[in-house]
């Protein structure tokens, strides 16, 4: 039995060593793998830091050079494409705005000649050189040249209106000639026919005045031409109340033949002159309005500022 016992016990140490020894070698495993793990990850780093990073920084330095170049050199190039683009439109609104130009000088002495110089001045005189200075000055340009329009076509009404009251008007003047008291012809006949005679004597100027509360809102053409006349003939006779012997000195009855033979053979005309003038103006101001509108809008689609 003590023999039995002895083995059994020496049996238990030899397993105990066995199990020392395993765990020492597992110890010194895990060890192993452990400090390998830190010298990898610390080769790592250390590659990282001395290769990568300058590498990223070159890199990211091209990059931003090579962004910022090209933006300002696309801003320089696309001023000139600008200019380039605007280039026909402009030329249009100039030619548009001379035609204007011409034509206002025929209506310098109305509102709408006024604002066709005004709207053709503002291109061709007051612009900034070049394309883009044109479609800056192209705003004022078509408000002025809108008015001008809008005038002319008020004009066009007015004659519209008028001739239609024409065939009326001859018979309108020979009753206004029989009407209106004529100046007394006492001294016609014996008038000398030096340069320093004397002027007849004329009817009190309020003889001529015109009572306007008298007149009426005209309900037919041939009402209208009688206003008309009637406000023409009273201004004519004031006139002739202040005027130079020499046209003081005309009879009344040449007078009233020569007003008759104008608005029989001249007023027409004259009408369909005027009306062909205004209407000419008008187009002239309307196509400058809208060359100037499509200059500005073409400008604004480009990218020019304050417009």
């Amino acid at each position: 039995m003590l023999l039995v016992l002895v083995l059994v016990l020496l049996l238990v140490e030899v397993c105990l060593g066995v199990l020392v020894v395993v765990r020492d070698v597992f110890v010194c495993i895990c060890v192993g793998v452990l400090v390998l793990v830190m010298v990898d990850v610390s080769v790592v780093v250390a590659v990282t830091v001395v290769v990568v990073v300058p590498v990223m920084e070159k890199v990211d330095a091209d990059v931003i050079d090579v962004t910022v170049v090209p933006s300002q050199n696309d801003s320089s190039e696309g001023l000139a494409n600008m200019y380039r683009d605007l280039a026909p439109a402009a030329d249009r609104l100039r030619a548009s705005a001379f035609s204007l130009l011409l034509l206002s000088f025929f209506f310098c002495g109305t509102l709408e000649g006024m604002f066709g110089l005004i709207a053709a001045a503002s291109v061709l005189c007051c612009a900034a050189p070049g394309s883009l200075g044109t479609a800056y000055a192209a705003r004022c340009t078509r408000i002025a040249a809108i008015v001008c329009a809008a005038l002319a076509l008020g004009e066009i009404l007015m004659l519209g209106t008028l001739s239609m009251m024409v065939p009326h008007v001859p018979e309108a003047v020979q009753k206004m000639c029989d009407g209106v008291p004529p100046p007394p012809a006492a001294h016609l006949a014996a008038a000398p026919q030096q340069h320093h005679a004397e002027p007849p004597a004329h009817a009190p100027m309020r003889t001529y005045e015109l009572e306007f509360e008298a007149l009426t809102i005209p309900a037919t053409a041939k009402e209208g031409a009688h206003t008309f006349v009637a406000i023409a003939v009273a201004g004519a006779r004031r006139l002739q109340a202040v005027a130079p012997s020499s046209v003081a000195l005309t009879p009344d009855e040449v007078k009233c033949a020569r007003a008759q033979a104008f608005a029989t053979d001249v007023l027409p005309y004259l009408v369909v002159l005027g009306m062909f003038a205004e209407f000419c103006l008008f187009a002239v101001a309307m196509t400058t309005a809208r060359r100037a509108l499509d200059l500005v809008l073409l400008a604004r689609r480009s990218g020019a500022n304050a417009l």
